[in-house]
């Protein structure tokens, strides 16, 4: 498939995905869209030619910090618009927001999630450790 092909579709199947987002709706009438384009990102990179983006440092970056970014991206988010909402434009707070997550589930994925695999893969057979008796 050519690659011009293969890029319209990745981008279609994004827009697709982020349907809510792009289109700033106020309420979701279905989930379609967001299926649709899920199900075509997953199908898409299966492409050869997709998923050597995949491969990429920042595509490994965000695949490592993913699980730290869902912990801290809402905490992030009530945090600023608390601090800024109606005092700073939606854009200004929407981009330090997206600094700030990123940054915050980098420190988070160091500090606490890496350790954790570590200390899990350590030892104990997948149990915890049993607590000393006092």
């Amino acid at each position: 498939m050519p690659r011009a092909v293969l890029w319209s579709a990745f981008g279609l199947s994004l827009a697709a995905y982020l349907n809510y987002i792009l289109l700033h709706l106020q309420a979701r009438k279905t989930d379609v869209p967001t299926a649709i384009g899920a199900a075509g990102l997953i199908i898409l990179c299966l492409s050869p030619r997709i998923s050597i983006g995949l491969r990429s440092r920042v595509a490994q970056f965000f695949g490592r910090v993913s699980y730290s970014l869902y912990l801290v991206h809402g905490v992030v988010l009530l945090a600023l618009m608390d601090m800024f909402f109606g005092r700073q434009p939606k854009w200004g707070i929407g981009v330090l927001y997206g600094v700030v997550s990123v940054a915050l589930s980098y420190l988070f994925c160091l500090a606490i999630e890496e350790p954790a695999h570590r200390l899990e893969s350590a030892g104990h057979g997948g149990r915890a450790k049993p607590l000393a008796r006092r």
